[in-house]
């Protein structure tokens, strides 16, 4: 498919495509939006869609250096962890199918990693609201911290907010 873009198409491809080169970390459309946003190649939330529009042309165009792969695509990522009340994360489609199993594994590739959360009476977990800071997150947060984006969502209350265990205390 030969992707052949306006003047003005080709100026906000350009602006996004410098935005996407100057983090070492996968963005989002919706980041890249914000990005545009704020330097003024847009000046209202309604020409979201319109990005959408000219990047899935552009990467499935290949037009210049966009490929489909250009943008990340966070709402199509399978879900590798759970969350089963306020302190308890499970791992979806990990496991063994029985002891043997996990020890004969765990001689053959001596990989097995400590839990530094489970005694300790709290931990420390990073939310945020948007979650086109993931990719943000993702790079620059400690790899044991699990990440939590409430895509738009906020904390209510300070019990929500610090757990049972801390009663509602900072």
């Amino acid at each position: 498919m030969s992707y052949k873009p306006s003047q003005k198409s080709r100026y906000i491809l350009g602006r996004a495509w410098d935005w996407i080169q100057s983090v070492p970390y996968d963005t989002t459309a919706r980041w890249v939006f914000y990005r545009l946003l704020q330097d003024g190649t847009y000046s209202k939330k309604s020409g979201y869609k319109q990005l959408l529009s000219l990047t899935s042309k552009a990467r499935k165009g290949f037009y210049g250096e966009w490929r489909p792969w250009t943008l990340a695509d966070d709402t199509r990522a399978p879900i590798l962890m759970q969350r089963r009340g306020y302190y308890h994360l499970q791992l979806r489609g990990n496991g063994f199918k029985s002891e043997a199993d996990w020890l004969n594994t765990v001689k053959k590739e001596i990989n097995c990693p400590l839990d530094r959360w489970t005694s300790q009476p709290v931990y420390a977990e990073a939310w945020f609201e948007a979650a086109a800071m993931q990719g943000q997150f993702i790079h620059y947060a400690n790899e044991n911290i699990p990440l939590l984006a409430f895509r738009g969502g906020c904390v209510h209350t300070r019990e929500m907010a610090y757990g049972p265990k801390a009663g509602g205390k900072i």
